[in-house]
């Protein structure tokens, strides 16, 4: 399961739903730490984002050696991979 909950939730951020509201400063202090923590897992080559709940991902101009997680993973804007190698299995 998740390693640090979020706020009241039982789920780390990224495990987190996003707010409905799309207006609203508790939505961009949401994304913002989302965006953060994913430039984290990007950065130590984690690319297992199974279950998770993203707004937007760009993994353009990359290469994946391990393969790359999206099972269960809801992105509800959009996911960028122009010009991606992967090499691993992709699970979606």
């Amino acid at each position: 399961m998740c390693e640090v909950a979020w706020d009241d939730s039982d789920y780390c951020i990224l495990h987190t739903e996003l707010p409905h509201d799309t207006e609203t400063h508790e939505l961009r202090r949401v994304l913002a730490e989302k965006d953060k923590r994913v430039k984290e897992k990007v950065d130590s080559n984690d690319f297992n984002f199974e279950g998770m709940h993203l707004a937007v991902i760009d993994l353009s101009r990359m290469t994946i050696a391990a393969g790359l997680n999206f099972r269960r993973a809801v992105i509800s804007e959009k996911a960028r991979f122009s010009n991606t190698e992967i090499a691993g299995n992709v699970l979606l």
